[in-house]
C-alpha cells in the first residue's frame, strides 16, 4: 500500500474531474484505489465521475463500497442516493437518503436528493392511479372515436378540463355541470354503437386495437427538466367527421362503412404513433440517442400535428449539446402549429422554453430569456420560472466577470485613496466600490472601504466589508485590527477581543491589535457602569455564539456551582481548563456574567 502516490493520483483525478475530463479522471482514481483500496474518498470520486458520464450501475457500485467502507460520512450516502434514483430504484434512494440524513441533518445534497426522489414516487403512484382509472380509460376512447365528440379534441376549454380530470378523477362532479362534458357521458354510457344518421346506425363498432392508455400523466426528463406529458398531449388533431344526415338507406351504409375505416385509420395510426414514441423515450433512458431518434421520426411521420413528439426528439439533441438542430427542430414545430392553427398553448409553452434552453446551452442568455418569457406567458409553471433565475444568475455572472480587471481595480483603489487623503469619503467609496468590481479579490480595497464607512458612520456597512476583507485574506491583520475597532465601537467587547487576538496570532508585534486589545480589556474590567453592561449583556444574549455558549453542559453546571456552591473544589478545577476559561471569559466580555 503507497498513501502516498496514491494522494498524487487521487490530486490528479481531481483536475481531471474539475476540466470535465471524466474518463481521464476515472483512470486516475482506479489507480488510487489499486495503490490504497481502503479510502472512502477514492471511491466516492470515481462513483461521481460514473454518474457525470450516466454509467449510474458503476456509479453504485463504487458508492455502495464507499458507504461500506465509512458509514458515518454523509457524502457517500448521497453519492449512492443518486445512482439507486436514476437506476429507477426510488425505495432504495429514498431509504439511503434518509440514512444519510441522520447523520448529517444539514446535508443540502442529502435534503435535495431525498425530495426530488419522494416527489418522483408520488408522481409515479398518482400516475398509475389515473392510468387505471377504467372511467378515464373509457372517457377517452368515447372522445377519440365517438363522430359525435371528436371535434372536441380542438376545443382548448374541454380538452383543458379533461386534463384536469385525469390529473384529479375527484373534479368529476365538478365537470359534469358542463354541457359537453354531459354529451360525452350521455353517448358513453348509452346503449349500442352512436347513431350516423336519424333513423339507422353503424353498422358495426370499430374492432378493440391494443392501445396505450392515455390517462396518465407519464413524466418524462430530458435535458434536467420534468415535463408532465398528458393525454391531449398525444393527440392535437382529429380526422374531419362525416356525419351528414342522408336521405337514402344505401347512401348511408356506404357513410358508415366509410366512417369505420375512418376510424379504424385514426386509431390505428394515433396508437402507433404513440407506441412509436414510447420506444423512443425507453432508448432516450438507455441514452441510445440515434435509436430513440428514428423512433421519434417515425411518430412524426405518422402524426405529423403532434407536438410533444418533436419536443421529445429536440430533447434528444438537447442532451448531446446539439443546440442549433434543437433551435431547428423547435421551429419546425412552430411552423406545424402556425400552418395548422394549433392553439396548444401548454405544448407550444413546452416548445418555447426547449427553444429557451437550447439558447442557454449556447450561452445566448438574451435569447434564453426571450424565449423563457415567451413560455411563461403561455403556461406559468414553476420549473420554468426556476430555469429563468438560474439564467438570469448566468447572465449576471458572465457579465460581472466580463467586467473584471484587475489592473483597473488598482486604480480605482488608489482613486479611493486620494478622496480619503482629502477627507472626501463619499466618493472614495464609489472608488472602492469600483475596486472590488474589477477586482472583487482585493482585500486591501475592502478594508478601506470599512475604514470609509466608519468615517461616514455606517458602521454596520463597515463590519460587513471589513468581514470580506479577512474571509478574502485570513492574514490580513490591518483588517483584523480595523474589525476589533468595529466590534469596540458597538460595544462588542467579546468580537472585539477575538478579532484583535487572531490579529496577535498572526503578528504578535502588531501596534494596533495589542493595543486595541488592552483597551477593550480595560472597558471589560471598568468601564460603561451598570447601564452599559445590561445593554451589552441584552445585545449579547441575541448572539448565536453567547447562545450556543450559555447552552453548553459544563457552562450551565459551572455557572450554578457559582451560584449555588460559589467554594465548590469543582469551580477551581473548571477554571483551570482552558477551553472553559476561554468560553467564561468571552461571557464576560460580553456583559453577560460579571465577575467579583
Amino acid at each position: 500500500m503507497d498513501v502516498a502516490k496514491a494522494t498524487e493520483f487521487k490530486n490528479l483525478g481531481n483536475q481531471a474531474f474539475t476540466a470535465g475530463k471524466f474518463e481521464e479522471a476515472i483512470q486516475h482514481f482506479t489507480k488510487a484505489i489499486e495503490l490504497n483500496p481502503n479510502d472512502h474518498v477514492f471511491y466516492s470520486n470515481r462513483s461521481g465521475c460514473f454518474a457525470s458520464l450516466k454509467q449510474y450501475d458503476k456509479a453504485y457500485d463504487d458508492a455502495k463500497k464507499c458507504v461500506e467502507l465509512k458509514p458515518d460520512w454523509g457524502k457517500g450516502y448521497a453519492r449512492k442516493g443518486l445512482a439507486e434514483f436514476y437506476l429507477d430504484k426510488l425505495d432504495d434512494a429514498i431509504s439511503t437518503y434518509e440514512a444519510g440524513l441522520k447523520l448529517d441533518p444539514a446535508n443540502a445534497q442529502l435534503k435535495e436528493g431525498l425530495e426530488r426522489a419522494k416527489e418522483e414516487k408520488e408522481n409515479r403512484e398518482e400516475a398509475q392511479t389515473n392510468m387505471n382509472n377504467p372511467l378515464i380509460q373509457n372517457l377517452m376512447k368515447s372522445v377519440m372515436t365517438n363522430p359525435k365528440t371528436r371535434h372536441y379534441l380542438n376545443d382548448k376549454d374541454f380538452m383543458t378540463k379533461l386534463n384536469l380530470l385525469q390529473q384529479n378523477p375527484n373534479m368529476l362532479q365538478f365537470l359534469l355541470q358542463d354541457p359537453k362534458f354531459q354529451e360525452v357521458f350521455g353517448l358513453m354510457f348509452s346503449e349500442g354503437a352512436p347513431e350516423e344518421a336519424a333513423g339507422s346506425k353503424m353498422e358495426e363498432e370499430a374492432p378493440h386495437t391494443h392501445t396505450e392508455s392515455h390517462s396518465h400523466s407519464h413524466k418524462e426528463e430530458h435535458h434536467g427538466h420534468t415535463h408532465t406529458h398528458s393525454s391531449h398531449e398525444h393527440h392535437s388533431h382529429t380526422h374531419e367527421s362525416h356525419s351528414h344526415q342522408q336521405t337514402t338507406h344505401s347512401h348511408s351504409h356506404t357513410t358508415s362503412t366509410r366512417m369505420q375505416e375512418e376510424k379504424k385509420t385514426s386509431s390505428s395510426s394515433l396508437s402507433e404513433a404513440d407506441q412509436e414514441k414510447a420506444k423512443g423515450n425507453e432508448e432516450y433512458t438507455k441514452r441510445n440517442f440515434d435509436a430513440a431518434i428514428q423512433h421519434y421520426n417515425r411518430a412524426i411521420e405518422l402524426n405529423p400535428l403532434e407536438l410533444i413528439y418533436y419536443f421529445n426528439k429536440a430533447a434528444v439533441y438537447q442532451e448531446r449539446k446539439e443546440y442549433q438542430e434543437v433551435i431547428k427542430i423547435v421551429d419546425e414545430a412552430f411552423k406545424v402549429a402556425e400552418e395548422n392553427n394549433i392553439k396548444d398553448f401548454a405544448k407550444l409553452a413546452k416548445l418555447y422554453s426547449r427553444k429557451g434552453n437550447a439558447y442557454t446551452g449556447l450561452e445566448d442568455y438574451d435569447q434564453a430569456l426571450f424565449w423563457l418569457d415567451k413560455s411563461l406567458v403561455e403556461d406559468n409553471q414553476q420549473k420554468v420560472k426556476d430555469e429563468r433565475r438560474r439564467v438570469e444568475k448566468l447572465k449576471k455572472d458572465r457579465e460581472e466577470l466580463a467586467y473584471q480587471n484587475p489592473e483597473l481595480g488598482e486604480k480605482a483603489r488608489e482613486r479611493g485613496n486620494e478622496f480619503f487623503k482629502n477627507g472626501d469619503y463619499p466618493n472614495a467609496v464609489k472608488e472602492y466600490d469600483e475596486a472590488v468590481r474589477r477586482n472583487p479579490k482585493d482585500s486591501k480595497a475592502f478594508n478601506n472601504k470599512a475604514t470609509c464607512l466608519t468615517k461616514l458612520g455606517d458602521i454596520p456597512g463597515a463590519l460587513k466589508a471589513v468581514e470580506r476583507a479577512v474571509e478574502i485574506d485570513p492574514t490580513f491583520v490591518k483588517a483584523w485590527a480595523k474589525k476589533g475597532s468595529i466590534h469596540q465601537t458597538l460595544s462588542e467587547f467579546h468580537k472585539a477581543m477575538e478579532a484583535y487576538e487572531k490579529g496577535l496570532k498572526i503578528d504578535p508585534e502588531n501596534v494596533e491589535c495589542k493595543e486595541g486589545l488592552s483597551k477593550v480589556q480595560f472597558a471589560v474590567m471598568y468601564g460603561g457602569g451598570q447601564g452599559n453592561q445590561e445593554e451589552r449583556a441584552k445585545k449579547a444574549m441575541a448572539d448565536p455564539e453567547i447562545q450556543a455558549i450559555l447552552r453548553t453542559p459544563e457552562i450551565i453546571n459551572l455557572l450554578k456551582d457559582m451560584e449555588q456552591r460559589p467554594n465548590a473544589p469543582e469551580i477551581a478545577a473548571a477554571l483551570r481548563n482552558p477551553d472553559i476559561a476561554k468560553k467564561l471569559e468571552k461571557l464576560v466580555a460580553a456583559g453577560v456574567l460579571k465577575m467579583g
